[in-house]
Parts: structure tokens; C-alpha cells; sequence
């Protein structure tokens, strides 16, 4: 049987600047909270970068080419779609615009700057929360046990 998804477990977050002030503070923040977090300033490596089990990315793209920050969205969103992309940018529309997602839950969650460590976590976890869960296993009885013997 599975066991219930993130709740027991401690929040695994990857961390995506080149401001070693930004990575820091943000770092810090979270680990206070109990959010495992894992930080990196290499655009390019961040699927590489972030464990199997992250539920989130927290990306500040302005520092980086628009090609290599979009192109990074995008290979996580292909090899790593259950993954929460959070985009903190002076440019939101840039983002919203360029995903092309319909489904607001999969979309990546965009911030415009300044926000500040608190307003991105509690945004990240209300949109982790909701989330569809996946739906209880229920076991059918089988032909046997309906007296049915085939």
C-alpha cells in the first residue's frame, strides 16, 4: 500500500540563482521551516541538481539568458513534470506567456520580484496542496468470491 505523498516526509526544494545572497538568504529561510533545500547557480544542470524526489524549483531567471531559463523550464517540465517550477522574475508575463500551459496546475507558479522567502513558500505549499491526489486503490472482488466460478 503507498504511503500518503509528502505528508510525512520533509519537503525537498531546489534553489536556482546565481546571487549568492539570494541562494543564501533563501536557503537559510527555508531550512528553518524543515524544507530540505538543494542550491545551485547552474541553470543548465538543474534537472541534475535537483533529487528524484523534490516537489519544488525555485528559479530566478532574470539572471540568466532567456534562452538558457527557458530552455531549462522546459527540459524540466519533459523529464521532470510532477515537479512545482516556481519562476520569481521582474518579467512574470515573459513566463506566464511562454509555457503555453493550459492546465493551471501544471503550469509553472510565477512570482513577480520583490517577493520575499515566506510569500514564496507559502506559495509554493498551497499549490502543492492543491494538487489532485491520486485515488484510493479499491480492490474489486473477484468472479470467485461472487460465487462465480470460472
Amino acid at each position: 500500500m503507498p504511503s500518503s505523498p509528502r505528508k510525512n516526509q520533509p519537503l525537498l526544494v531546489t534553489v536556482v540563482s546565481k546571487n549568492a545572497s539570494t541562494l543564501e538568504g533563501l536557503h537559510t529561510y527555508l531550512r528553518g521551516v524543515g524544507v530540505v533545500t538543494t542550491i545551485t547557480g547552474a541553470m543548465e544542470r538543474l534537472v541534475e541538481m535537483t533529487p528524484a524526489a523534490a516537489a519544488a524549483v525555485i528559479l530566478f531567471p532574470d539572471e540568466y539568458s532567456p534562452d538558457i531559463a527557458i530552455g531549462a523550464l522546459s527540459t524540466l517540465k519533459k523529464l521532470r513534470p510532477e515537479v512545482l517550477a516556481v519562476v520569481v522574475t521582474n518579467e512574470p508575463r515573459r513566463f506566464v506567456d511562454a509555457t503555453g500551459e493550459e492546465d493551471p496546475a501544471a503550469s509553472p507558479l510565477v512570482m513577480p520580484k520583490p517577493a520575499w522567502a515566506w510569500t514564496i513558500m507559502d506559495a509554493v505549499r498551497a499549490r502543492l496542496d492543491a494538487r489532485p491526489r491520486d485515488p484510493p486503490i479499491v480492490a474489486r472482488p473477484s468472479a470467485r468470491r461472487q460465487g462465480r466460478h470460472e
